[in-house]
């Protein structure tokens, strides 16, 4: 499934190396298993249009961890997921405590997506995301920290279910955009959404503009 270049085209900078999918429709292209303290830097992981599900896949065993990871400008594009944060496959424990600077998601379903109670800390400094459906996805999880981000054609974020886990939602400095072809249909940029089970959140925009 996946092919890896170094280029400067689709959404890549000159600087990323490319990692693309080419297997089978809705395919993970990047999947870390109990890894720790690992570092990211200078990646492009792109799905072909209609091909990949999940673009970088974090999961756990039992007793197990993945955490503590660092990723530096890096572009998710083309594909359902940019990043998800375990699976229903797999124990839902500690897909957790990330820092990510210089992002870039575009063309996605939804961006970042965590699907557990202990997919928590997750800190983002400067995030740029085009035609996103769902920015930040958090069904259960949280305490999400968000540095800046210009964010055009993209809701900002979902909040699935609360529970002790989900601590705070603090984003500073967001920027929402419409680019002009999407002027004519139905205006669905929005700062937050939630699901049916939601009771209590704690959510902050600071400088939003």
């Amino acid at each position: 499934g996946a092919m890896g270049y170094k280029a400067g085209w689709t959404n890549a900078t000159t600087t990323q190396s490319v990692l693309e999918w080419h297997g089978e429709e809705n395919g993970t292209l990047f999947h870390s298993h109990n890894c720790f303290g690992n570092s990211y830097e200078n990646l492009a992981f792109y799905g072909l249009p209609g091909k990949a599900g999940i673009l970088f896949l974090t999961t756990t065993s039992k007793g197990g961890g993945n955490m503590v990871h660092r990723f530096s400008n890096m572009s998710f594009s083309n594909a359902k997921v940019g990043m998800q944060m375990g699976s229903s496959e797999t124990q839902k424990t500690n897909d957790s405590d990330l820092h990510l600077e210089s992002i870039f998601f575009g063309s996605l379903e939804t961006g970042f997506y965590a699907t557990h109670e202990q997919a928590v800390d997750y800190t983002f400094t400067f995030v740029f995301g085009l035609n996103v459906k769902t920015v930040f996805n958090f069904q259960r999880g949280g305490n999400l920290l968000v540095n800046t981000a210009q964010l055009t054609n993209c809701n900002v974020l979902h909040v699935g279910h609360t529970g002790f886990n989900n601590g705070l939602f603090l984003l500073n400095n967001v920027r929402l955009e419409s680019s002009a072809k999407h002027l004519r249909e139905p205006h669905r940029w929005q700062l937050i959404t939630s699901g049916d089970n939601v009771g209590f959140a704690i959510v902050r925009f600071n400088n939003f503009c």
